[in-house]
């Protein structure tokens, strides 16, 4: 097994290697030269956009610019002249020019005209950036560009913007206009996805032959592991199924030589101290009570022991089924905690082997003990029923819940590998928040015999 391991992980190395090596370096090659290319394509785009502002701008200057060096008239009406010019000017779908005194006072903005009369000296884009005074310092130097963050007209959305601002320096004013950037990124995915389309067909046959022997080797590899853990898995399995055996065996034997052993040598010796009660003479008062003292001493330790040897196998489940067992237990359980039981239990005959109804058994009983130990209820509902191809066994209490940690514990896990030994499962439903009690659930397959049917 071990040859023939390392012979497919000699076959698959190389090969795993090789297409490695082929994935990074073309991978690399691409990225790089789509990084270049998209960085070279940005600048071109950003250089015919601020080229593009500069005309505007000039085309908007020059269209007001008779108002500025008029003579006639007051310098009032022309400045409203000018700005009703301005506001009429936009191109493309979100292309438009504003208008701010040098002080930042909007004067014109055909977009958004509630901005109109308002102050913006402070106004900030997302990124800090103050956008106005920005502007007005480029407008000042002669005329400039300065990026910030703008609301999109035609989405509604904010995205990044080119700004250019030139001065009116004769009445104060600084004549802007603005193109946004998202569309570059647009044109740079184009370009992107037409770069990789290009070298993707370029390896995509080594790649092709590449991972389709990777796949074959793969699915050998995958073949021989599955097989291999299914094996180690139907021994565990069996190892497992072996040792629950093996422990309800024990149980049984122990069981067996406590009734019928220490139990019984214990009744004969309490049938002893009754005739040597019987024969002492009346009057010794003293005697006969230390020996009435012994007798409740001894029935106490034959119940003990009764009850012990109940617990480790109770003789109702081997003589009289499941059915019974799990009454018998529910009756000796309310008798000693009190709590209000709630049974609706199926008669199962043939439906579970033996080993299945131990486990069924365990399980309850080991619920059961969890109740009384952790969980403060005051009624427990129990139910045992056939469900379409298993057994479900369901022990439901209103305590407060099972807690992460003990979820975890020895009495778990041992009910979770006596209903693994069988084929079944274990769930638990904790709602401790809530704390409205715990669901166990064991579920075991029904027998084959009786599926076959």
């Amino acid at each position: 097994m071990g040859f023939k391991l390392n012979l497919l992980l000699i076959s698959v190395i190389p090969i795993l290697l090789f297409t490695a090596a082929m994935i990074g370096v073309v991978t690399q090659q691409t990225t790089t030269l789509s990084a270049e290319l998209g960085s070279l394509i940005e600048e071109r785009l950003v250089s015919d956009k601020r080229t593009a502002l500069t005309n505007y701008a000039e085309l908007a200057e020059s269209a007001i610019r008779p108002l500025v060096d008029q003579s006639s008239g007051t310098a009032i009406e022309a400045q409203q002249q000018a700005r009703t010019v301005i506001n009429a000017m936009t191109f493309g779908e979100d292309g438009y020019f504003y208008v701010y005194d040098y002080d930042g006072t909007n004067l014109v903005h055909p977009r958004l005209t509630n901005l109109v009369g308002q102050n913006l000296w402070d106004l900030q884009d997302p990124n800090g950036n103050f956008v106005i005074q920005g502007l007005i310092e480029q407008a000042r130097a002669g005329g400039g560009f300065h990026s910030y963050i703008w609301n999109k007209p035609s989405t509604g959305l904010e995205e990044p913007k080119i700004g250019f601002a030139t001065g009116i320096d004769t009445w104060g004013w600084m004549l802007g206009t603005g193109l946004y950037l998202d569309d570059i990124r647009g044109e740079l995915d184009l370009v992107n996805a037409t770069i990789g389309r290009t070298v993707q067909r370029s390896f995509l046959w080594v790649m092709a032959f590449g991972l389709l022997a990777v796949l074959l080797a793969a699915i050998v590899v995958y073949a021989f592991q599955h097989n291999l853990q299914r094996t180690a898995d139907e021994k565990l399995k069996a190892l497992n199924r072996r040792i629950v055996e093996i422990q309800e065996e024990q149980s049984q034997r122990i069981s067996r030589d406590l009734h019928d052993g220490i139990s019984q040598l214990l009744v004969l010796t309490r049938y002893s101290l009754e005739a040597v009660e019987a024969e002492l003479d009346p009057a010794q008062t003293e005697q006969k009570a230390t020996l009435s003292r012994s007798r409740g001493t001894l029935d106490r330790a034959l119940t003990e022991l009764s009850s012990i040897a109940r617990n480790l196998r109770p003789p109702a489940l081997d003589q009289l089924g499941l059915q019974q067992a799990l009454m018998s237990l529910i009756e000796d359980y309310q008798a000693q905690s009190k709590l209000k039981v709630f049974a609706d239990i199926e008669a199962l005959g043939d439906k579970l082997t033996e080993a299945g109804k131990s486990a069924l058994f365990r399980v309850a009983q080991e619920a059961l003990t969890n109740i009384s130990k952790h969980a403060e209820a005051e009624r427990v509902w129990i139910t045992l029923k056939v469900r379409g191809r298993s057994v479900q066994l369901t022990v439901e209490d209103d305590g407060l819940g099972l807690k992460t940690q003990q979820q975890g514990g020895l009495g778990i896990a041992n009910m979770r590998e006596r209903l693994a030994s069988q084929g079944g499962r274990l769930l638990l439903r904790t709602l401790t928040e809530a704390g409205t009690g715990t669901i166990v659930t064991g579920i075991i397959p029904l027998s084959r015999e009786v599926v076959s049917r």
